[in-house]
């Protein structure tokens, strides 16, 4: 299963999607997307402008509905259940909001949606506008670090950064060159995965920004996921895997996989 996220920077919806037709995906999460022109089964929408908003996408085959915890006024957050042949889990896509900050912002959706991702496995993905780099200019109440305690309470962490070993605020992966600018790289767009899913990571993917400077000042994220039933040990083929990170000094340990589709 592939997901990926994506802050298209507003635009011709054909234009910007057609530049993700070489990677398939089965979810798409995108921000700063413009109303679809009618509705469909494979996509939810929610937006204060035609011209841009939230969508969360499925793949033909697959279904989508939202969930009945939605908020419209806390934006911008979205709640969908999805199903993938026969894996059900839980979407919370996001395009955070200065609403008062985007540290808070985060912390608020995170803690409504927090029965929505107990549920059922939920991956967290979006644009959040965040990053450790950011706090020097912040108070404390809008630094990074709320956004990862709130994650690991809910049994969330980073695809990229448990897969690479990077940490917050490195400035090795920017997902965004702001306003285009290849001296102002960063870090803000995640998908963050239940502990339970970390050792199914087959890869973690940010898109090249040269390729996708014509589209957006941000590039695509998309993590990949293999493995075999929950809860089951990892058969021969693969062997146990054990994935730690160090992530608010606790240690994460998965030694299961998921099974695809």
């Amino acid at each position: 299963m592939k997901l990926t996220t994506w802050n298209l920077n507003r635009g011709i919806r054909a234009d910007k999607l057609g530049a993700l037709s070489d990677q398939p995906f089965d979810v798409l999460v995108a921000q700063e997307i413009p109303e679809p022109a009618c509705e469909t089964d494979h996509e939810l929408w929610i937006g204060d402008s035609l011209k841009q908003g939230l969508s969360i996408s499925v793949r033909d085959g697959a279904s989508i509905v939202r969930d009945s915890t939605f908020r419209d006024d806390l934006k911008f957050a979205l709640p969908a259940r999805i199903r993938l042949g026969n894996l059900e889990f839980n979407v919370l896509g996001i395009w955070a909001k200065p609403d008062p900050n985007y540290v808070c912002n985060i912390v608020q959706i995170l803690e409504h949606y927090a029965d929505f991702i107990s549920d059922a496995p939920t991956i967290v993905c979006g644009d959040f506008n965040a990053n450790p780099s950011f706090d020097r200019h912040n108070s404390k109440h809008n630094h990074f670090e709320r956004i990862l305690d709130e994650a690991q309470s809910l049994g969330l962490t980073s695809a990229y950064h448990v897969f690479t070993g990077e940490q917050h605020g490195e400035k090795t992966s920017p997902t965004l060159h702001h306003n285009k600018h290849d001296d102002r790289p960063y870090h803000i767009d995640y998908v963050f995965l239940p502990l339970d899913w970390v050792a199914r990571i087959a890869d973690v993917k940010i898109g090249e920004f040269e390729r996708f400077r014509p589209f957006s000042d941000h590039c695509p994220v998309t993590v990949e996921l293999s493995g075999v039933a929950l809860n089951k040990p990892v058969g021969d083929r693969l062997g146990a895997i054990r994935v730690s990170q160090q992530f608010s000094n606790i240690r994460l340990e998965s030694q299961y996989l998921l099974t695809d589709p």
